[in-house]
């Protein structure tokens, strides 16, 4: 399914719904739309992650919180700090910062640690010195 306009979220926020009619069983305590590649951040009592069309988790991590993929990256935030990473839920860069937006046209607003706005490129390096 590449339509996924017509994926709603429950009036409750716990799950997904196609026509009214639950996607899949599952519920969780938070979910968000689905991006491409067919994932959405959701969370539940073992912490933040992505699931699938089928509500099953795209991979076994867990973050403190997640959000949309965009350009097939998502930004997510874990003990060492906020970055993206692809859908297998592996980290596209080792650098973190302390807030990470979406990535647009290859190309992301990130704030450091000293709280300097900058743009960084899909390998978590700065677009310009």
């Amino acid at each position: 399914m590449e339509d996924f306009g017509l994926i709603t979220i429950s009036h409750d926020g716990t799950h997904h719904l196609i026509k009214d009619v639950p996607l899949y069983p599952q519920r969780y305590k938070k979910v968000l739309s689905f991006h491409k590649p067919g994932l959405a951040a959701v969370i539940d009592a073992s912490g933040a992650y992505h699931i699938d069309l089928s509500g099953k988790p795209a991979y076994l991590r867990r973050f403190i919180n997640t959000f949309g993929f965009y350009d097939e990256k998502a930004s997510v935030i874990d003990a060492s700090g906020a970055y993206h990473i692809n859908p297998s839920g592996n980290g596209c860069y080792e650098t973190r910062f302390k807030w990470t937006g979406n990535f647009q046209e290859n190309v992301c607003v990130v704030s450091d640690f000293d709280d300097h706005y900058f743009h960084i490129m899909p390998d978590g390096n700065p677009l310009y010195p």
